[in-house]
């Protein structure tokens, strides 16, 4: 069941990034013109959302097998694994010339946009 779950909300946010990502490089063009970094960029963070939604999901089912060994620390060691690796590739990121930095983090807000988003249209309780 849980990996059911993981893999519909998985393919509503990969769904509905493809449509963010589209306006974000439409609004970049508008500012910066035509530029294949900010697109990379894009790909790339969107890679890392999907990474990060997956060490989510593993850190919260193992600390939920594991209830009576200490929880807390499965859930900190993960937080801190997931933020390494966004430090990671963002430092790549900002190294490597045809890689747009600020495009790479962009997709990580989209999950808030897209619950956010649902929540406001949906007040009824629907799920996604």
């Amino acid at each position: 069941m849980q990996k059911e779950a993981l893999l519909h909300e998985l393919r509503v946010i990969g769904i509905r990034s493809v449509f963010l990502n589209l306006a974000a490089y439409l609004i970049s063009v508008a500012v910066q013109g035509f530029t294949l970094s900010f697109a990379v960029g894009l790909l790339l963070g969107t890679l890392l959302l999907f990474a990060d939604l997956l060490l989510l999901s593993r850190s919260v089912s193992r600390s939920v097998e594991h209830a009576g060994a200490r929880p807390e620390m499965r859930m900190v060691s993960g937080y801190l694994l997931r933020l390494l690796l966004i430090g990671a590739v963002f430092l790549g990121a900002t190294r490597v010339s045809w890689i747009n930095a600020a495009a790479t983090v962009i997709p990580l807000i989209y999950p808030r946009l897209i619950y956010v988003g649902h929540a406001c249209l949906h007040k009824n309780g629907e799920q996604l």
